[in-house]
């Protein structure tokens, strides 16, 4: 049985990304801990809320869309976890 090692990795999110890469990522977690709202490829993540691509074991590719509610007066962090092979 082959095990992978990896490390836990974290970015924190401010901006809109027309084509944020999720290149090497693992399983990630986007959880919005800002007070604006925020689109992950097209999904609604509410203030408080998070979403979870649980893929264990696949190295992510493609890239998505991430925009935030347009209010200035909202913050914008959107926290995203993943899991980063280091042996390849």
């Amino acid at each position: 049985m082959c095990i992978s090692k990896g490390n836990l990795a974290h970015k924190v999110i401010k901006e809109n990304h027309e084509n944020y890469s999720l290149q090497g990522m693992i399983s990630p977690s986007f959880q919005n801990l800002g007070t604006a709202t925020a689109y992950v490829g097209g999904r609604e993540i509410a203030s408080g809320k998070s979403f979870s691509v649980n893929v264990p074991g696949i190295e992510l590719q493609n890239s998505l869309q991430i925009t935030f509610e347009n209010d200035p007066s909202k913050n914008r962090k959107l926290h995203v976890h993943f899991v980063q092979l280091t042996d390849k």
